[in-house]
């Protein structure tokens, strides 16, 4: 080709593609911007040119230049599959048209696709535009165009990585895992040093739960790049799964290393610290994170549950706050304000975060199991046993999309439990741990419900199980040992109480105080148990003003508080008891919190008392502010620890002078 004909050198255009391939993309602009002077309807040339203009970041003028090859050649696919490139990068990287002040790239994605599309309508076996399409279709969301588009890609070549690769990504979003580890398996097979591909095959296997295949392919993709932070982040999640923590926190702190300025490590390394309790060094990472982005609504929610472990609740609020200031719908910070309110016994505002977060997330099982406490600790039963069948409706729904979420089932157990659903208990515990066979919560539950129901070898079982998988489980011991004394099974039994008792003396939480006093005649140890549970489950709580003693009144004041004035134990030895306080110096009063049975030992009681009051469905507080307006000197406690106490009334003082009955 020669100038006198008025052709373009083809030797001139392959001297610069060939800058170009070398990625000396200047001096190649510089050539072909001479080139095309002397030719200025060649569209290839225009076309070049872009594509040094794309090289250089220069993305307005490539797009102006593609468009000037595509007015000279309307029917140039390269040119139109080029272009589209163009306006796809512009769109995602949210800059506008460079030579067009009225072009708006973010979020513009309609142009790639028209570009896209001409390209594939002059040329339908062009692999690339085909490919690209459905990178669009894929930032649009628009999965299942997507997959079609790389199925039509691959149709063409099937050896096409990248295609392989992107199917891959759209199947795992799609939840499709087992194609989605063929179509990463194929991309590594045509591209054994794809390290991407490797990463996200890891990915897939640690969503299927093949948690050492994920770690081989994590390592694998870091054995070819060891500075891939994202794998190293990868292979801390996995073995935090594998509760390896010390393991996640080397990973994750491998990549914090390669990557310093990202927050969302510096969150996971926080979670690390936070499962091994090291509150912290948990804390330390999260506003170390929180410095780089002070609007990461996930590290300033961290940082509250840390606060709140930490008992520096205004703290804690003031991180909630925030996080659901900057995302109002965040219903896991109003839930976990929730928790931190209900810790200062501000009872009305923890029951509003949770049923904020209900209202944001109808499908958030834990607002309905944080509600359950609230209301226990109120002593609400009616509104306890409503949030445990919201809940229940709420994780049974969440099995449909996820049916091989182990805590769901195990927290499902728990909901069917408390109302006392035993067998559906037992489905839903014995469901966790065929998912998760080392889930030592699970099998703890499951020997309650097995005891429950009175199975009680089985419960042995279920119980020995989660004592092998976590001996610190509180009160694990004391659960072996009742169902045990349940079966008459007294195999091993000295060396488990020789154990219990060395636990309690340390101060562990081993048993529950009222089975004790079967197994072990010790009043010492026996005064242990009880002050160790009710210093954790019932401390003292000021949330009413501390009373004082009254003035002396004409008859000292007694109240009797139960949930058993019936045919109970309790009401057959203190139904007498009522009758022969001498009344010249006493007036008796029963508060009842049991349900009204009108039996012969009911009515005997209401005779004997000189005062009966029904408190059933009473909150606790309302309970002691009552027997407070009533002044009663004396307030006994007949219910002790048993399941039917409400020993908070006796936390927050009833009265002056309290006793625990027996």
């Amino acid at each position: 080709m020669t100038d006198l004909n008025n052709q373009t050198p083809q030797s001139e255009i392959d001297s610069i593609i060939a800058l170009f391939s070398n990625n000396n993309l200047q001096e190649a602009l510089d050539k072909v911007k001479n080139l095309t002077k002397r030719f200025p309807e060649d569209s290839l040339l225009h076309n070049i040119t872009g594509a040094c203009y794309a090289g250089l970041g220069q993305l307005g003028s490539a797009v102006k230049c593609y468009e000037k090859a595509i007015e000279i050649k309307p029917d140039y696919s390269k040119a139109h599959y080029n272009l589209g490139n163009a306006l796809h990068d512009i769109a995602l990287q949210g800059v506008g048209h460079l030579d067009n002040p009225d072009f708006q790239g973010v979020g513009h994605l309609d142009d790639p696709i028209k570009s896209y599309k001409r390209s594939i309508e002059i040329d339908p076996n062009y692999a690339e535009a085909h490919n690209n399409l459905g990178n669009v279709f894929q930032d649009l969301g628009r999965l299942d165009e997507a997959l079609e588009c790389f199925k039509k890609a691959l149709i063409i070549n099937p050896d096409y990585v990248e295609a392989h690769y992107s199917l891959g990504i759209i199947l795992f979003d799609l939840g499709q895992f087992d194609d989605a580890v063929q179509s990463y398996t194929k991309a590594i097979e045509l591209k054994p040093s794809f390290t991407q591909a490797h990463n996200n095959l890891g990915n897939t296997f640690a969503e299927q739960g093949q948690l050492n295949d994920a770690i081989q392919s994590y390592q694998k993709a870091l054995e070819l790049n060891p500075h891939y932070s994202e794998a190293y982040n990868s292979l801390g999640n996995v073995f935090i799964e594998q509760g390896q923590i010390d393991d996640a926190i080397t990973s994750y702190q491998k990549a914090l290393k390669i990557n310093p300025n990202y927050p969302a490590l510096y969150n996971n390394l926080g979670n690390a610290y936070k499962e091994l309790g090291q509150f912290n060094d948990a804390l330390q990472a999260y506003l170390s994170g929180l410095s780089i982005n002070t609007e990461y609504v996930d590290l300033l929610n961290n940082i509250g549950v840390i606060y709140n472990e930490l008992g520096q609740f205004d703290e804690a609020i003031k991180s909630y706050d925030k996080a659901i200031a900057i995302k109002f719908d965040f219903a896991d910070a109003h839930n976990n304000l929730g928790v931190t309110y209900n810790k200062l016994n501000l009872y009305d505002k923890a029951i509003k975060s949770y049923e904020r977060a209900i209202t944001l997330n109808p499908d958030f099982p834990d607002p309905y199991n944080n509600l359950s406490i609230v209301f226990r600790k109120q002593g609400l039963i009616n509104e306890l046993i409503s949030s445990f069948k919201r809940a229940i409706v709420c994780m049974e729904r969440v099995l449909v999309d996820a049916p091989n979420d182990a805590e769901t089932h195990n927290n499902l157990g728990i909901a069917y439990f408390e109302i006392e659903r035993s067998e559906d208990a037992v489905n839903s515990y014995q469901n966790a741990i065929s998912i998760k066979p080392d889930f030592s919560n699970a099998h703890n539950n499951l020997g309650a419900a097995l005891e429950k129901l009175k199975k009680y070898e089985e419960s042995i079982s279920s119980f020995e199980k989660a004592f092998h998988l976590k001996p610190d489980i509180d009160y694990i011991l004391g659960n072996i040992v009742n169902a045990k004394m349940n079966s008459c099974n007294w195999d091993g039994l000295d060396d488990l109480l020789d154990d219990a008792k060395k636990r309690i003396v340390n101060n562990e939480k081993v048993i529950d105080s009222f089975n004790l006093m079967a197994l072990i005649d010790d009043p010492a140890l026996q005064r242990k148990v009880t002050e160790l549970r009710v210093s954790v489950d019932y401390p003292k709580n000021n949330i009413l003003p501390t009373i004082q003693q009254y003035p002396k009144h004409p008859k000292i004041r007694i109240g009797y508080f139960s949930a058993d004035f019936r045919e109970h134990p309790v009401g057959f030895l203190t139904a007498e008891l009522y009758e022969l306080h001498d009344r010249n110096h006493f007036e008796i009063y029963a508060f009842s919190y049991g349900l009204e049975t009108n039996g012969e030992i009911n009515r005997r009681i209401k005779t004997g008392v000189d005062y009966f009051y029904d408190v059933d469905l009473m909150s606790h507080q309302d309970i002691v502010e009552l027997a407070r307006s009533l002044e009663i000197d004396i307030a006994v406690d007949l219910g002790g620890l048993t399941s039917e106490a409400r020993t908070d009334i006796f936390a927050m003082s009833a009265a002056p002078i309290q006793l625990s009955y027996i």
